[in-house]
C-alpha cells in the first residue's frame, strides 16, 4: 500500500521524505486497526448481544444496538481498539496538517493565479454556516468544515483532499480520491439511463472530486457545485483549475439555493446527507425538486446502511463514527425512510438501494445497481428519483 500512484493533481500537498514515511506509518496502523484488531473486538460484540437475547445477523432495532454499544464501552477489548482509531485519526490530520501547513503560501498563490481560467467561484462572505458543519469538527479534522482564517485560506481543502484519500485507505480512486463520483455516472446510468444532461448541480461539493468526474464523463454539460465552506471552495476551484475541468462553484447552503426553479437536468450528491442533520434532508429533497426541470433526475450516493455483519458493524463502523468520530448524523442518514421522504418531496419515480463502487462506469464487467439483497461486494447506499410534473 503506497500513499501516491500515477494520478495526482498540482493542488495536492507534496509530502517530503519523512512526512511520506508518517503517511505510510498511518495507512499501516489504520489497516492493522481495520482488520486484526476489528477482528478480535467482534466476537466481544457477539457476546454481548448474546448476553442481551439480541440477534446479530439481522437489522438490530436503535434501542438494541445502544444497549450492546453501552456494554461495549465498558469492554476492555472495544475500549483499545476505540482508543487507538482515535488516536490514528489524530495523527492522520497530525500529519497531513504538517505538509499542508508548510506547502499553504504555495498553493495559495496557484489559488491566487489559477482563478477563473475555465470554470468561476463566488463566494459570499455573509453566510452563516449550518450549526451541523460548525458544532462539531467533521471526521474530527480540527475546524472541520468551518475551518476558515480568511485571506485566500485554502487549509480545510488541502486537508480534506489529502486526508480523505489516506482515510479511505487509498480504496475510492487512490490520491485523486473520486471513485465516487465515477460510481455515481454507473448509477445514473444503470438506473436512469442518464446519458447527456445539459446542465448539473453538485450538492456539498467540499473539494470538488467527484464534481470533477461527473464533468468529465459529462463534458458538454454546464457543471455547477455548491458548498457552505468557503477554504473548500477555493481549494475545489483552483483544484478543478489545475486539471482543466470548467465548473462554476458558488458558496451556498444546500437547503436553499438562489438557482431558479427547473434550471438543472440533474442534481446529484455524494456523502453529504450524513454531513447534515434531520431537519435539513427533507429541505435539501424540497430543493432538489424544485431545481429539477421535469424529467430531471436527482441523486444522492451515501455510505452503506447495510453491512454484512448487521449489529456488529452497526456498532463499530455507524456508532463509532456517529458518537467519536464528529460524525452526529451518520446513524440518522442511515436509518431515514428515503422512500417516504422522496416520496415527500414529489419524487414519485424512484430508485433506492446499492451501487458497486467503480473506476470506469463503461466496463461491461462491473456490478450494477441493486435495489434488493446483500451484495458481496464493495458498494455505495444510492437515492434518485425523477421529477415526473
Amino acid at each position: 500500500m503506497t500513499a501516491e500512484n500515477a494520478s495526482t493533481h498540482a493542488m495536492m500537498v507534496r509530502p517530503g521524505h519523512d512526512a511520506r514515511e508518517r503517511e505510510q506509518f498511518f495507512l499501516s496502523l489504520r489497516g492493522w486497526i481495520n482488520g486484526f484488531a476489528e477482528e478480535v473486538v467482534k466476537p466481544r460484540i457477539r457476546s454481548h448481544a448474546r448476553d442481551a437475547d439480541i440477534p446479530v445477523d439481522v437489522p438490530a432495532a436503535p434501542g438494541q444496538r445502544f444497549e450492546v454499544r453501552r456494554a461495549c464501552e465498558t469492554d476492555p477489548a472495544y475500549l483499545l481498539w476505540g482508543s487507538m482509531w482515535a488516536s490514528s485519526q489524530k495523527l492522520l490530520w497530525n500529519y497531513v496538517g504538517q505538509s499542508v501547513e508548510a506547502q499553504h503560501e504555495k498553493l495559495r498563490q496557484a489559488f491566487r493565479d489559477r482563478q477563473g481560467r475555465v470554470g468561476s467561484l463566488r463566494l459570499s462572505p455573509e453566510m452563516q454556516l449550518p450549526r451541523y458543519l460548525t458544532a462539531k469538527d467533521v471526521h474530527a479534522m480540527p475546524g472541520g468544515y468551518a475551518l476558515d482564517r480568511g485571506d485566500d485560506d485554502l487549509r480545510a481543502g488541502a486537508m480534506y483532499d489529502r486526508g480523505g484519500a489516506l482515510f479511505q485507505l487509498q480504496a475510492n480512486g487512490g490520491v485523486m480520491n473520486d471513485g465516487r463520483g465515477h460510481t455515481m455516472v454507473a448509477f445514473l446510468q444503470d438506473a436512469f439511463a442518464v446519458t447527456s444532461p445539459r446542465r448539473i448541480l453538485d450538492l456539498g461539493c467540499t473539494v470538488g472530486n467527484s464534481t470533477v468526474a461527473l464533468a468529465q464523463h459529462f463534458p458538454d454539460a454546464e457543471v455547477h457545485a455548491v458548498d457552505a465552506s468557503p477554504a473548500m471552495l477555493r481549494y475545489a476551484h483552483a483544484r478543478a483549475e489545475a486539471l482543466g475541468v470548467p465548473i462554476h462553484f458558488s458558496q451556498q447552503n444546500a437547503e436553499h439555493t438562489d438557482f431558479e426553479d427547473g434550471s438543472f437536468d440533474l442534481v446529484v450528491s455524494h456523502v453529504m446527507l450524513h454531513e447534515t442533520s434531520r431537519q435539513a434532508l427533507p429541505r435539501i429533497l424540497a430543493e432538489c425538486h424544485r431545481l429539477l426541470k421535469p424529467g430531471g433526475v436527482m441523486a444522492h450516493l451515501e455510505v452503506p446502511y447495510r453491512y454484512q455483519d448487521m449489529l456488529i458493524d452497526d456498532v463499530i463502523i455507524r456508532d463509532w463514527q456517529s458518537y467519536h468520530n464528529g460524525e452526529p448524523f451518520w446513524g440518522g442518514c442511515c436509518t431515514a425512510d428515503f422512500a417516504g421522504l422522496l416520496t415527500t418531496a414529489g419524487f414519485d419515480d424512484q430508485r433506492i438501494g446499492f451501487q458497486p463502487s467503480t473506476r470506469d462506469p463503461a466496463d461491461p464487467n462491473r456490478g450494477r445497481f441493486c435495489s434488493t439483497g446483500e451484495p458481496n461486494f464493495r458498494y455505495w447506499f444510492v437515492a434518485g428519483g425523477r421529477r415526473l410534473d
